[in-house]
């Protein structure tokens, strides 16, 4: 029996029909692989971390400590307009068998101030004391070395210490002022001993001193004096009487001058050889 038009029409459908389904196969298969194509490189969003703290945490930085004012400072505390800080540098000057070289720096020195100090003693302006070794300091100390035959470099080594002490101990002009000063110190404080020192070492000549001595200063410097070579202390009050008497004379007897009850020349003479280097 031959094949009818039904026959070819059935036979074009299920052509028709297998052609439907593996297209669908082909597309189902492309969507799958392109699937785990991407799912590789797929990088979920970034999900928000809860804050643990609204406000920022600083950041802790290290200052470097601030220097106090005072810190280093020689002459922090030191009032160089006093007549304390000139007894002392004419002690410094005059008693300091080895002192320092003096010379420009970029700190300020104790030292520096005794040479500034001691610039307007002998008649030169070294500026300001206020230990800072300046222009003027230098142009002083120049002036100074120039003057006397030194060698001129503005420091201030043995040589030109040598020349002001010279020119600032020993005198009676320079010992006069710092014997008149005693009245003003304690008699108990390092700045009264400096000056007591100072003066009777420096070799000048001092008055007699006698029950009917009514100025202060060398009565004090007497009793200072008294004190230092014995074992019984008198009081330093600048007033001679009968205590301080009696120590005199003690004192005379002991060291082999004749005992005037007076503090004469051969008196202090007999005091210094105690107190003062040969």
């Amino acid at each position: 029996m031959g094949e009818g038009p039904l026959s070819g029409r059935s036979t074009a459908t299920t052509v028709m029909l297998w052609l439907a389904v593996l297209a669908g196969l082909l597309f189902a298969g492309g969507l799958f692989a392109g699937f785990f194509f991407f799912a590789g490189d797929y990088t979920p969003p970034p999900q928000p971390q809860p804050s643990k703290s609204s406000t920022p945490t600083p950041r802790l930085t290290t200052q470097p400590a601030t220097p106090s004012p005072t810190a280093n400072d020689p002459l922090a505390n030191v009032n160089t307009a006093s007549p304390e800080f000139a007894i002392q540098s004419r002690v410094f000057i005059c008693y300091t068998p080895k002192k320092p070289l003096v010379a420009a720096g970029p700190q300020r020195t104790l030292a520096t101030a005794r040479v500034q100090w001691a610039m307007t003693q002998v008649g030169y302006n070294g500026g300001e004391i206020d230990g800072w070794f300046t222009a003027q300091t230098q142009a002083a100390v120049r002036d100074l070395q120039q003057s006397n035959g030194l060698k001129v470099d503005a420091r201030v080594g043995p040589e030109t210490w040598l020349l002001i002490e010279e020119s600032i101990c020993g005198g009676p002009a320079t010992a006069a002022p710092v014997l008149a000063s005693l009245a003003n110190f304690d008699p108990d404080s390092e700045q009264f001993a400096a000056a007591a020192y100072s003066v009777l070492c420096s070799m000048v000549a001092l008055p007699d001193v006698t029950q009917a001595t009514y100025d202060v200063p060398p009565v004090l410097l007497a009793q200072y004096a008294l004190n230092q070579g014995d074992p019984v202390k008198i009081s330093v009050d600048g007033q001679f009487g009968d205590v301080t008497q009696s120590q005199l004379r003690a004192f005379q007897m002991r060291s082999g001058v004749k005992v005037t009850g007076i503090v004469d020349a051969p008196t202090w003479k007999k005091l210094r050889t105690g107190i003062c280097p040969a």
